[in-house]
């Protein structure tokens, strides 16, 4: 009996022993973390009132967006269990329609709205909802706001450094311990200003054809894939 007790504490002994060095080598996700994130971006219209052959704001701009996209990256660091702090870089495309109205003048433009930002937030976990815990998140950063307007030979094309502030918000779903994917809603302000001083010619009128108006703002809906190293 006591062989036999001998032999089979031996075996368990060569059967655990890898798992355990196994476990013993196992290490948890580190506080450091990276991800891409990508969707569709609705960006505001706007309403600039312009010149027309030296009279003051007569006419009128109007800058409606069609749905546009958006995509980057991100890095960050879970300070504790429920803060984080990130940088993300990201770029926005979307087309717009530039519609010109002066009395009975309408002239309708097609224009090209990019965005390059780079922000830095603060991201609170919150409190578990079933097997999620969404989160909320703010900061701010800088853009650069580019518009391209073909129709008018790049005659009013505006190009712009701006303060950017944001808001956002997740629900993180864990497929691994290290990997997650997250819908995630982000609100953008962008700070631009308005631009409507380059001139262009109507016939013998000189007219001044604003591209982009003051303050830009942008409701995105994506997805974000997360990694913990």
């Amino acid at each position: 009996m006591m062989r036999r007790i001998g032999l089979s504490a031996a075996a368990f002994t060569l059967v655990m022993a890898p798992l355990a060095a196994k476990a013993q080598s196992f290490e948890p996700p580190s506080n450091f973390y990276a991800g891409l994130v990508g969707g569709v971006a609705f960006i505001s219209d706007q309403d600039v009132d312009v010149d027309v052959a030296g009279l003051s704001d007569v006419a009128d701009v109007e800058i409606k967006h069609d749905m546009g996209y958006r995509f980057g990256g991100f890095l960050g660091y879970q300070i504790s269990t429920n803060i984080r702090v990130q940088a993300d870089l990201s770029y926005i495309q979307a087309d717009a329609d530039n519609e010109f109205s002066f009395g009975t003048v309408d002239i309708d433009t097609d224009q090209e709205l990019s965005i390059i930002s780079g922000t830095a937030g603060v991201y609170f976990d919150l409190w578990p909802i079933s097997a999620v815990v969404p989160y909320v998140g703010g900061g701010l950063g800088f853009s650069r706001v580019e518009i391209t307007n073909d129709d008018l030979d790049n005659d009013n094309d505006s190009e712009q450094d701006v303060l950017t502030f944001f808001a956002e918000a997740g629900v993180p779903f864990n497929l691994t311990p290290s990997f997650s994917v997250a819908p995630t809603l982000r609100y953008t302000w962008y700070q631009t200003e308005e631009e409507d001083d380059d001139e262009v010619l109507l016939g013998a009128t000189a007219i001044e054809r604003a591209t982009i108006g003051k303050d830009l703002y942008s409701t995105d809906l994506m997805i974000a894939a997360r990694y913990n190293f």
